[in-house]
C-alpha cells in the first residue's frame, strides 16, 4: 500500500466520509493517480504512475469502483459545497505542494 505525504492526505480529507474505512487507502491512490495519469485514466494506468503495478491485490482497487458502497452524488456536492476560493482538487495540490514539487517527491518516494 503506498503512503500518501501528509499534504495530499490533508486535501483529500473532504472526501473521506464519504467512503468506509476499508477502502479509503485505495481511494486516495485512485484519486492522486487520476490526477497524475496522462491519457487514458484506467485502473491499470493509475496504477502503474503510483508504482503499484505489481500490486498483488490489484482487484481491490478496481472493486473500489464496482462493488464499494459510496456515493457519487455525495462527493459531487462536497465538490460543489466547497468555498468559492478555494479551487478545484487538482488545482490546490498543485498549488500547495508545486506541481514539480508533487511529481519528484512522489518519484522520489517511490510511488511513480
Amino acid at each position: 500500500m503506498v503512503t500518501l505525504p501528509r499534504e495530499i492526505k490533508g486535501v483529500l480529507r473532504l472526501f473521506e466520509e464519504v467512503f468506509s474505512e476499508r477502502v479509503w487507502d485505495w481511494v486516495q491512490v485512485l484519486v492522486v493517480g487520476a490526477i497524475l495519469t496522462p491519457g487514458r485514466r484506467t485502473v491499470a494506468a493509475i496504477l502503474q504512475v503510483m508504482g503499484q503495478s505489481e500490486e498483488r491485490q490489484f482487484q481491490n482497487y478496481h472493486r473500489v469502483l464496482n462493488r464499494a458502497s459510496w456515493s457519487s452524488r455525495e462527493v459531487g456536492r462536497r465538490l460543489d459545497g466547497r468555498p468559492p476560493q478555494q479551487a478545484d482538487l487538482a488545482e490546490r495540490l498543485i498549488a500547495e505542494l508545486g506541481f514539480v514539487h508533487l511529481v519528484n517527491g512522489m518519484k522520489e518516494a517511490g510511488y511513480a
